[in-house]
């Protein structure tokens, strides 16, 4: 190494822009229990496409909230439009298809 010279990593590149294009197949996996309000489904309907707004014009549309702002649900006139925005990118399965050799869930009473 000649004088005056440090043993350093080379300088890194600038990072890529974005594709302009999505590829044809992404996955999401998930073992999350469903959202307790449309509000929660934002972040992955976002990343897939599905909406392009931000999350507080989302959560003004599809929830409701109590008066100092805390998101109580999903208004119930729209649930079917958030239902149409998942259905291109969820595929829901149950138990019993991913495991049919477990057990019936049982409850005890203590």
């Amino acid at each position: 190494m000649a004088s005056g010279t440090s043993a350093r990593a080379p300088p890194s590149s600038p990072a890529a822009p974005c594709p302009s294009r999505l590829p044809d197949r992404l996955w999401a996996l998930s073992g999350t229990p469903a959202p307790k309000h449309a509000g929660e489904l934002w972040p992955l309907l976002y990343a897939f496409g599905a909406v392009r707004c931000t999350y507080e014009e989302f959560v003004a549309t599809y929830c409701y909230s109590s008066y100092d702002g805390v998101i109580l649900g999903t208004r119930a006139s729209r649930v079917a439009e958030v239902r149409a925005m998942l259905a291109p990118i969820m595929l829901r399965r149950t138990r019993k298809e991913v495991a049919p050799e477990m057990p019936e869930i049982s409850y005890e009473l203590l």
